[in-house]
């Protein structure tokens, strides 16, 4: 796991034409997902999907890569959307996973969250509380990280000896809106390590590591979730 998060230290590659300052990153890894062009296309933002199979797109710069350092495809895609300052530098960056589709100008989403922010998120649908999120992440079959049930009570023991809070808050990480600064790259890569340490289920540790780093400030994106708010539509996955 500690190899694996030294890959924080991958080279940047800097991919942005200097006028813009927007871009909008998703993954699609293992067929889970298919790629759906932005009901929303903004001319001057950038849209980058990195993908393991052959999509096309007239939005999305389609960009196929091999995940060799993972035998999972779920994992695979988690380094794009937690390192995303790693392959895209911009001012600001929003992450979707693949099942979201963007909906509304990101610009207004900017204007109307990030003067003080770091990060704008929606809160969770259903849960407060990131070890009601552990219990329901091991009853949820579908969506099952393949990690020993060992390594995931390890990660919610050691949260719970540390003094991480119970319903303390929790986020839906699908869609993550952030400054691309020095305190959210150091927030992405303390989030990436605890990932490859314990489990590919990633709105655990990001309110661990929240909780952890209490400089970062985090706006509220309202009214309701992200399955139901006028800036993104769930799609069914794909498998």
């Amino acid at each position: 796991a500690r190899k694996l998060a030294n890959l924080c230290n991958v080279k940047k590659i800097d991919i942005r034409p200097k006028k813009k300052t927007v871009a909008i990153v998703t993954a699609i890894m293992g067929n889970f997902d298919k790629l759906h062009d932005p009901k929303y296309y903004d001319k001057d933002v950038d849209y980058f999907a990195y993908v393991d199979e052959d999509f096309t797109s007239n939005i999305w710069q389609v960009k196929k890569v091999e995940h060799t350092h993972f035998i999972q495809p779920r994992m695979a895609s988690k380094i794009y959307k937690i390192l995303i300052h790693k392959y895209c530098d911009y001012d600001y960056t929003l992450w979707i996973d693949g099942s979201l589709e963007v909906r509304a100008p990101i610009g207004e989403l900017i204007d109307k969250y990030m003067d003080k922010a770091d990060m704008a998120l929606f809160k969770h649908r259903v849960r407060n509380c990131v070890y009601e999120e552990h219990f329901a992440s091991f009853k949820n079959k579908r969506h099952g990280t393949g990690e020993p049930s060992i390594v995931r009570e390890s990660q919610s023991e050691t949260y719970k000896a540390e003094g991480l809070p119970a319903k303390a808050g929790l986020y839906e990480c699908t869609f993550i809106l952030r400054k691309n600064n020095a305190k959210v790259r150091k927030f992405n890569s303390e989030w990436w390590e605890e990932v490859c340490i314990y489990s590919s289920s990633d709105q655990i540790p990001f309110m661990y590591v929240l909780w952890k780093n209490p400089d970062i400030k985090i706006a509220n994106i309202e009214p309701g979730h992200v399955h139901d708010s006028k800036w993104a539509k769930y799609i069914e996955h794909a498998r």
